[in-house]
């Protein structure tokens, strides 16, 4: 890119390469409906790359959020996308302004996926040293809204799955083992898989700890990466309750997270 990157050139160039095909095999990607032009990924991809790589030499963080923000307030699920890699290109650069400005996106998020990037590869990158944004991710555990209390868990994930932060990973996960909302549990199983990853039998005692009110695909996604061992630990009681596949059983490690 060598125009000067504003929202509308952003949107032209989105335009440029979208597609009806796409549009539709998007709205059969997500649960929810979303308000897609039908670009695809990898689309996305090199229009953001090229974004930041211009912000990088043209005003940088600061001259960045003037357009991702107003792209975030788009109703359009690839300016979205845009906003989010945007940011993202500046991870070395986030600061409490970043933080806040997350908290505030948070609000704003329609879907899964959307949830997930700002979750996992954003706002998981302003968690190391600071304590009071992880105690935070409690707090968001227990909203109203579901993508926060989804987000509280993806927030983790990343951190889970190398061991890090478990304490938070058991304050953030232990107000969601109940949740009826089938995208929050998804959201807590994969917290719970990751960290199983290197501590299994924390795990397994946290997930027997709340099985009296955990619903069963929470607990058969926190075993998806425990060896038949642990897995036995944890589902064997569970087998005799059960009459049938979980809905949504499996789901976890599929593009939908």
């Amino acid at each position: 890119m060598t125009e000067k990157i504003t929202p509308r050139e952003i949107r032209r160039r989105l335009q440029a390469v979208a597609t009806e095909k796409c549009r539709i095999s998007m709205q059969r990607f997500f649960k929810e409906p979303v308000d897609s032009i039908g670009v695809r990924s990898a689309d996305i991809v090199k229009i953001r790359k090229d974004a930041v790589k211009w912000f990088k030499s043209h005003g940088g963080l600061k001259a960045a959020l003037k357009l991702a923000i107003p792209l975030w307030k788009s109703s359009i699920w690839e300016e979205h996308a845009v906003a989010l890699g945007l940011l993202m290109g500046f991870e070395k650069e986030f600061d409490e302004s970043t933080w806040k400005l997350c908290d505030k996106w948070v609000d704003g998020i329609t879907d899964w996926a959307g949830c997930d990037f700002l979750a996992a590869d954003i706002i998981g990158a302003h968690l190391d040293g600071h304590a009071d944004r992880r105690k935070a991710l409690v707090k968001w555990a227990k909203s109203k809204n579901r993508w926060r209390r989804r987000a509280a868990a993806v927030s983790l994930v990343k951190h889970a799955r190398k061991g890090r932060y478990m304490e938070d990973v058991w304050r953030v996960a232990s107000p969601l083992m109940p949740d009826e909302d089938d995208m929050v549990r998804k959201g807590v199983g994969w917290l719970l898989r990751e960290a199983a990853r290197m501590s299994p039998g924390e795990v397994v005692a946290f997930c027997r700890k709340h099985e009296h009110h955990a619903n069963r695909l929470i607990l058969r996604t926190a075993s998806e990466t425990m060896s038949e061992e642990w897995k036995a630990k944890l589902l064997g009681k569970m087998k005799s309750k059960a009459t049938g596949p979980v809905a949504g059983a499996g789901i976890c490690g599929t593009d939908e997270y």
